[in-house]
């Protein structure tokens, strides 16, 4: 499991809604069914901006090391496009 710290507190929040977005649908929580794959009217997976930066950074494996890295300390709970890419994540590294 890439995640085994999630806070008990955030998996019971998961288990409140299907979708939670913006009336404009910009901004969204990342869902249940985002994290198992199961949303296909989805563009953006859950993990998008780890995709994304590992895809500008081809070939460049240190830099995708880092970026690894720190999305395995870093669980995505929020994706925006509003006014450019933006998140939240809940820290769930142990130093966190």
């Amino acid at each position: 499991m890439r995640y085994p710290q999630i806070p008990p507190e955030y998996l019971d929040f998961l288990q409140r809604f299907v979708k939670l977005k913006t009336p404009d649908e910009t901004t969204w929580f990342n869902s249940t069914q985002d994290f198992n794959g199961d949303t296909l009217t989805s563009e953006f997976a859950w993990n998008e901006f780890e995709l994304l930066s590992l895809e500008a950074l081809a070939g460049d494996t240190p830099s995708q090391s880092m970026i690894r890295d720190f999305w395995n300390a870093h669980l995505p709970i929020v994706l925006s496009v509003r006014h450019s890419y933006a998140y939240f994540a809940i820290g769930v590294a142990d130093h966190n």
